[in-house]
């Protein structure tokens, strides 16, 4: 499942980023080696599944074992690591930031929207949940890329028939999915672009809102010139989650200001 849980043994490897070794659930498999498993393997009624970590390298006697907890691929924020694991990962504000993030939810199609069935019937040809067209969560992150992750649903969301072709296409029942969709990557127009882009930087703005000043926060998050309690310690990671996430949504926002069309 997706609990959290002590594993004994496992738990004594601390945290490195970028470790090449490696932690999994895995099973002996007929060859005597490690076949990782997840929770749509079969298995048979002799094979107990094990945690195993497995090293990247060669060790040297003695040297401690690290495993990257983020697993290697920058998908935990911040938040994440802090609930789940007790800290913020990075020494430097610089690295500090680079984990931050904050989930934001984008709505979609909107039952009033003259193509609703059209739009929930190509989501669902796509092979995406009933709902996928309703809205979708995004870890908003100062990286371009995933300030434009929610773009194609939002363009979709948006597309009206002044969108022209793609729009008729789709209120005929003409349109084809997956071309659909690979047209939805891109812009489909100022008007439709312009549509996303208020909706996004109203969403980033409302989450900005619930945040405490740039100044606050960065005041509160700097690194400690002593010792410090355990409150102290708490606050400070409190701040240093909330800067990150500050971070990203005003680069999020910078993202799609500099889309706009000069007016």
């Amino acid at each position: 499942g997706n609990e959290l849980s002590l594993i004994p043994g496992l738990d004594l490897a601390n945290h490195q980023e970028g470790s090449n070794n490696t932690c999994s659930i895995g099973v002996v498999s007929q060859d005597g080696g490690i076949e990782e498993v997840d929770e749509s393997t079969e298995l048979t009624p002799d094979q107990e599944p094990e945690a195993v970590l497995s090293a990247g390298r060669d060790h040297a006697p003695g040297e401690q074992v690290f495993i990257d907890y983020d697993g290697g691929v920058g998908f935990r924020l911040a938040w994440e690591m802090l609930y789940t694991y007790g800290f913020v990962p990075g020494e430097q504000m610089e690295e500090v930031l680079a984990h931050g993030g904050r989930p934001v939810h984008f709505t979609g199609v909107l039952p009033t929207d003259p193509l609703t069935r059209q739009k929930h019937a190509l989501f669902e040809a796509l092979g995406a949940g009933e709902n996928a067209a309703e809205g979708t969560w995004v870890d908003v992150r100062p990286v371009v890329a995933e300030c434009r992750r929610m773009a194609p649903l939002l363009r979709m969301a948006h597309l009206s028939e002044e969108d022209g072709e793609l729009a008729q296409e789709l209120a005929e029942w003409r349109a084809e999915p997956r071309m659909t969709w690979a047209q939805l990557q891109k812009p489909l127009g100022p008007s439709n672009e312009g549509k996303v882009a208020t909706q996004v930087l109203e969403a980033c703005s409302e989450a900005l809102a619930d945040l405490p000043s740039a100044e606050e926060l960065g005041k509160a998050a700097a690194p400690p010139q002593g010792e410090e309690d355990v409150q102290r310690v708490r606050e400070r990671l409190a701040a240093r989650v909330l800067l990150g996430e500050r971070v990203a949504l005003e680069a999020c926002m910078g993202v799609w200001n500099a889309s706009q069309p000069a007016e």
